[in-house]
């Protein structure tokens, strides 16, 4: 009896046809070097006479495993052992679809915490939107079991991705269909199925919104056109370098005017979370940024002529309470004066960065990660866009025209 199984994979030809090519039991053994998703892997064997090809998917885990599977059971046929049939799977209340997003959500709000450094209703209620796009793809096909391991079955619900809207009748983005399999995947994962998150996401590109920080001329006609307590609010945001809801929930006890630093921070009292990830370090979000003493002593003399008192709100609305129109009150001031351009918050935070970090001549990329509060240092060379700055600063032209290159101008 012939006992020799072999894994080939279909490969496409100079000529344009496809074929197959064994893989050797070598390659088999680092898997990452074997290509996926392209083509289909198969197991080449006997049925007496007849040679057998049947395919075992896309992926080289799978295709091994099969491999290795049939080979014991070619093994056990030649010597006249059987195999111990396979138990059959329990049946689980929660293999019903329905019922693992369910769990999976309940789950995530276990995580809500109370200290302002857990998971937000916010998050969990925009996994439950994401996964709902899903839930209601499998509910049209009528499909009722977990898939989530099919890459075929995946790939057609990108597809139908594609050709949805959103409540407001947009359709999808390429970026809100990653965030979709990004979610996903990390539902996935929970049942230990790593394709969506390790075969699909990767293939999901969007493009990137650019913000590009406002140049010194744009920030001085700005501060011409507020009035000093206009300046003040929006020269914070440029300075702290907060995002919209960090400054609105900034409060004076936060304010260190011996040291010149304020301190963005969760506010559970306020049920206010700050928007950051953890890492091996644990949470990031917590910082100290530091302001200008001459900035810091208008602060303070705001702050006593508004009469603030320690755990008030530095910038409240008119009753006391987190402000909610900071972009609008801002849009307000650049319609006045008929300034040129797009203003957001955002871009101030970002302006606050730039003109910290100058092309690589200021303050260090790893102290402005931190007053940033990202979560990597990678994020803040994104940010920042240090990759197209790094050839500009002056060091790197000094090499670069000292350099041996330099001989071939």
């Amino acid at each position: 009896m012939n006992r020799t199984v072999k894994l080939y994979r279909s490969v496409k030809r100079a000529s344009g046809a496809w074929g197959t090519k064994p893989v050797s039991d070598k390659q088999l053994k680092n898997l990452k070097d074997l290509p996926e998703g392209d083509g289909k892997y198969y197991l080449s064997y006997y049925e007496g006479k007849h040679r057998q090809m049947p395919p075992v998917g896309r992926f080289a885990d799978a295709a091994k495993q099969k491999l290795v599977q049939k080979r014991k059971e070619l093994d056990a046929r030649a010597t006249g052992v059987q195999l111990p049939s396979e138990p059959e799977p329990e049946t689980k209340a929660e293999s019903n679809l329905v019922a693992c997003v369910e769990k999976y959500l309940s789950q995530m709000m276990s995580f809500v915490g109370n200290d302002g450094y857990g998971r937000t209703k916010k998050s969990v209620n925009a996994y439950r939107n994401r996964l709902g796009f899903y839930l209601r793809f499998c509910s049209e096909n009528r499909i009722t079991d977990l898939r989530l391991g099919d890459y075929d079955h995946l790939l057609e619900f990108v597809g139908w991705l594609r050709k949805q809207t959103k409540r407001n009748g947009k359709g999808i983005s390429d970026r809100y269909v990653f965030n979709i399999f990004a979610t996903l995947g990390t539902f996935a994962l929970s049942l230990d199925i790593t394709v969506p998150a390790k075969k699909i996401l990767p293939k999901l590109g969007y493009k990137k919104k650019e913000v590009k920080a406002h140049t010194d001329r744009e920030l001085q006609s700005l501060w011409a056109s507020c009035t000093l307590d206009e300046e003040l609010l929006y020269k914070f945001f440029l300075w702290s370098m907060g995002r919209e809801q960090e400054v609105a929930h900034s409060e004076v006890s936060d304010l260190n005017f011996f040291d010149n630093t304020v301190h963005i921070c969760p506010k559970p009292h306020r049920n206010y979370r700050l928007k950051s990830k953890r890492n091996r370090n644990g949470n990031v979000g917590d910082r100290y940024v530091p302001i200008h003493a001459s900035l810091m002593a208008r602060l303070k003399e705001y702050i006593e002529r508004k009469r603030l008192r320690e755990g008030d709100l530095l910038f409240p609305n008119l009753d006391g309470n987190v402000e909610g129109h900071y972009l609008r009150k801002l849009q307000a001031i650049v319609k006045r004066a008929k300034l040129p351009g797009k203003w957001e918050l955002h871009k101030l935070r970002k302006t606050g960065a730039t003109i910290h970090y100058a092309g690589g001549k200021g303050v260090p990329l790893a102290t402005i990660n931190q007053w940033l509060g990202h979560s990597s240092l990678q994020m803040t060379e994104i940010y920042l866009d240090v990759k197209s700055t790094a050839p500009a600063q002056e060091h790197i032209q000094y090499m670069i025209g000292a350099g041996g290159l330099a001989a071939h101008v």
